[in-house]
């Protein structure tokens, strides 16, 4: 089960209580891999999201024909208030080494009956010789997305 307590929480102290029942109605649908036992048997985590937050993210990688040039593109989706001064940065690292990096507001290049999205940016980030995994040679990168004011 997953229960959304932001609207019971205040600024300062919160208490949470937790009531542990033997049986409950979905009992027998959410028991059916493990035997039923009293008490909490099963991971707990009290998770906190800010109000405003990256909410989805794309990657897609292309190629030239010869391979010797690379676009990553990078679609990013916020969720929360939209306000001017947030900023999206992609980061692109090899090892310890930054190959590539963007920064953009947000506001997309996607356009349909709905109108524009302004929820959404895409960054393109070039990369000239690229590092090309096989399974030889597994060269590994990492892309780091961040938001943040301006």
């Amino acid at each position: 089960s997953e229960f959304d307590l932001s609207a019971f929480l205040r600024a300062g102290k919160n208490r949470l209580a937790v009531m542990v029942l033997r049986w409950s109605d979905g009992s027998y649908l959410e028991d059916q891999d493990m035997w039923r036992m009293s008490g909490i048997f099963r991971d707990v985590s009290l998770l906190h999201k800010p109000s405003t937050q990256i909410s989805d993210f794309h990657v897609a990688t292309h190629f030239n024909d010869d391979f010797s040039r690379a676009v990553l593109e990078a679609e990013v989706q916020m969720y929360g208030e939209l306000r001017d001064e947030l900023r999206v940065t992609v980061s692109l690292w090899q090892g310890e080494t930054q190959v590539a990096s963007g920064t953009a507001p947000f506001g997309g290049e996607i356009i349909d009956e709905r109108g524009g999205y302004a929820d959404r940016v895409t960054l393109r980030l070039n990369v000239e010789n690229p590092a090309l995994w096989s399974a030889e040679i597994p060269n590994l990168y990492r892309a780091v997305v961040e938001l943040h004011t301006a």
